[in-house]
């Protein structure tokens, strides 16, 4: 989920996402995926779930 507002292009990172739970969005396990370089392909508002 993003923490903050994330802009199409931006990396992802411990800074702009966070984990809660239950939900429906992507497992936690992904995390480190994502944060290991992974740009946004689109915006993102603080609170949209991350498709990715």
């Amino acid at each position: 989920m993003a923490q903050i507002d994330i802009k199409k292009g931006e990396s992802f990172n411990d800074n702009n996402l966070t984990i809660k739970r239950p939900g429906t969005g992507m497992s936690p396990d992904n995390f480190w995926q994502l944060t290991s370089g992974q740009v946004a392909s689109k915006n993102y508002q603080s609170g949209d779930l991350i498709d990715e």
